[in-house]
């Protein structure tokens, strides 16, 4: 782990390092909170209903989103898929899924153009990749994981998703409350449909 999480004067977060003074560690007490995940089937159950496809096909198997790109003719960065939520510009959201890929890419994951990039190494197993995205300054309201293809590829390629959720931290918690990356990783679950209650460890 990156050591404690303390909160500094004015609400910003610090990390602390995990041999600093051990009195300064926050106490923590369950609490109920209302989580919504803003896309809609982002467990692909009900196939790829409200997804939309940039440069490439997605049909939905097991619950699981297989994604193949369109064209391979030249690097192309912004494959995938996306959806169209809603969140007031400004807020921070928590976006997360579960990926894997058959080629080495480069992930695009955020809401245009307040974005970050992610590389990831071709896998058999699927890997949890997250952001936490600072809106403030974004255009768009789809939500997107995007990666790249080049001309490595062929026709066999593909991207998988699994349990797609993007939680809005500053309505969860409040303005100046949200929690880091890190912590959301660790505390929020790996899926919600639609509202759901859920126990967590909030700092007193």
């Amino acid at each position: 782990g990156n050591g404690v999480v303390g909160e500094a004067k004015g609400g910003s977060i610090i990390n602390l390092p995990n041999n600093s003074m051990k009195s300064v560690v926050p106490n923590y007490r369950i609490e109920g909170l209302t989580l919504t995940n803003l896309v809609k089937n982002g467990d692909f159950s009900q196939g790829v209903k409200g997804w939309q496809s940039n440069i490439s096909t997605s049909e939905a198997i097991n619950n699981v989103l297989v994604n193949t790109p369109d064209s391979l003719e030249e690097y192309s960065p912004a494959v995938g898929i996306l959806q169209e939520i809603d969140y007031n510009i400004g807020d921070i959201l928590y976006l997360k899924a579960s990926v894997r890929c058959t080629k080495n890419t480069r992930i695009t994951i955020g809401v245009y153009p307040k974005e970050e990039k992610i590389d990831l190494e071709s896998n058999n197993s699927f890997k949890n990749i997250s952001a936490n995205i600072h809106t403030e300054g974004a255009t768009s309201k789809n939500c997107k994981i995007y990666y790249s293809t080049s001309s490595s590829w062929d026709s066999s390629d593909r991207f998988y998703y699994k349990n797609f959720i993007a939680i809005n931290l500053t309505q969860t918690f409040g303005a100046g409350n949200e929690p880091t990356k890190e912590w959301c990783d660790a505390h929020l679950p790996d899926y919600v449909e639609g509202t759901k209650s859920v126990q967590l460890p909030m700092r007193v």
